[in-house]
């Protein structure tokens, strides 16, 4: 397998020998779960990025060959599946770091957290698109790029309890779950909720705890809390939810 096509910036040439090497990287990534970008340098993520995004230029015996590796015999349409999302995503947080968006952790968020169970079966193939998408109820799905950008405003270090007004589809506050101690999520739509409560258990997230109504006020029982972010719109903010 050659990748000599890929010439970018500061990215080097790969060897048949290396490509090899970095498709069993990607094979231990996907098989474990393990996600590589969140300790490597800024050239070796982004040239990661880049393996990913050209790996699906294997021929139809070489696919063969890993996904027998990945799946067992005649499971190609699996592997191409999974790669296709794969790449997908590659290429949007390609997008969201080209738009600003520097800090690794939030990255390495996004990239963990698959945006397509959020969605409605018929939307599922445009999960890694830079766009908001409709969940019902007159309500979206916010754009990959607002949500990397609110989740980098609060700086989070790790150990942060977060409010959060409006839970919607429960995408931003995953991303947020993965980077906090605890979140506390807010929603008047109970179906929306309801959902959004079903992502959180296939994903097992565990440090979420949400309430069904109009998040106006806050959650003063459990104040204060480390940050709070609206992702509803509102008309204006009353004073005592910042308080």
């Amino acid at each position: 397998m050659s990748l000599d096509g890929i010439k970018k910036d500061r990215f080097y040439k790969i060897e048949n020998w290396s490509s090899i090497g970095f498709v069993y990287l990607l094979i231990i990534e996907i098989k474990l779960g393990f996600n590589f970008p969140t300790n490597f340098s800024t050239n070796v993520y982004n040239f990661w990025l880049v393996y990913k995004i050209h790996i699906l230029r294997l021929n139809d015996v070489q696919l063969m060959w890993y996904s027998n590796i990945l799946f067992g015999s005649g499971r190609k349409e699996k592997w191409t599946m999974i790669f296709e999302s794969t790449i997908q995503k590659a290429n949007l947080i390609m997008k969201l770091r080209s738009m600003g968006i520097s800090s690794k952790k939030v990255l390495s968020a996004i990239e963990k957290i698959p945006r397509e169970i959020f969605l409605p079966s018929n939307l599922k193939d445009y999960a890694y698109e830079n766009n908001p998408l409709p969940i019902g109820f007159e309500q979206t799905i916010s754009q990959p790029y607002i949500v990397a950008l609110m989740t980098e405003a609060l700086s989070l270090k790790g150990n942060e309890v977060i409010l959060e007004i409006g839970t919607g589809s429960g995408y931003q506050t995953s991303i947020l779950s993965i980077l906090s101690r605890r979140v506390y999520s807010i929603e008047r739509i109970r179906p929306l909720l309801v959902n959004a409560i079903s992502c959180f258990k296939k994903l097992k997230l565990t440090n979420i705890i949400c309430e069904c109504r109009d998040g106006f006020l806050g959650w003063p029982k459990l104040a204060p809390f480390d940050h709070l972010i609206i992702t509803c719109a509102v008309e204006k903010i009353d004073n005592r939810l910042l308080s």
